[in-house]
C-alpha cells in the first residue's frame, strides 16, 4: 500500500478508536451506499487488524454504532422491493458482525413520495416514518449522551 493510502487509513482507524460513538446519515442510492462510505468502510475494515481473520481481532466491540438510513422508496418484506436495500445489511453486517460493534439502526422510508407521483399516496407514511425517527434519534442521543 503506498506511504499515503497508508497513512489515510491510519487517520480514519485512529478516528474511529478516538470516536465514542460512530454515527452514520446514509441515503440509499440506486439500492446501496454512497460510494464515499463503502469507500471509508474498506479503510476500517482491516483483516487481522479491526476484524477477524486467523484470530479473533476486534478492537472496537461493543463500540455503539447509530446508522441513520433514508430511502426514497419502501421496502416491505412482500413488496416487489423487498431484499433491494443492500445498504443498512451491508452496515450491520460489517459494523456489528465483522467489527463487533452495537449498531443502532433508524430507517426512514418514503422519501421521495412528496416529490414522486406515484409515491404521492405514500405521504403520510414518509411523515410518520420521518417523526418516529426523528424521536428515536432524540432518544438515542440522550440515552448515549
Amino acid at each position: 500500500m503506498p506511504a499515503e493510502a497508508e497513512a489515510l487509513q491510519q487517520r480514519l482507524l485512529d478516528d474511529l478508536e478516538a470516536a465514542d460513538v460512530l454515527l452514520l446519515g446514509v441515503p440509499l442510492y440506486n439500492y446501496s451506499l454512497p460510494s464515499s462510505l463503502k469507500a471509508w468502510l474498506d479503510h476500517v475494515h482491516v483483516l487481522g487488524t479491526t476484524a477477524s481473520f486467523d484470530r479473533p481481532t476486534q478492537p472496537y466491540a461493543g463500540k455503539p454504532a447509530v446508522v441513520v438510513a433514508t430511502r426514497g422508496a419502501t421496502y416491505d418484506e412482500g413488496s416487489p422491493t423487498d431484499g433491494w436495500d443492500h445498504a443498512v445489511p451491508v452496515l450491520e453486517l460489517v459494523l456489528g458482525r465483522a467489527l463487533g460493534m452495537t449498531v443502532t439502526t433508524i430507517v426512514a422510508s418514503a422519501t421521495l413520495a412528496g416529490r414522486a407521483a406515484a409515491l404521492e399516496s405514500l405521504i403520510p407514511r414518509a411523515e410518520a416514518e420521518r417523526a418516529q425517527a426523528h424521536a428515536r434519534a432524540v432518544a438515542l442521543a440522550q440515552e448515549l449522551g
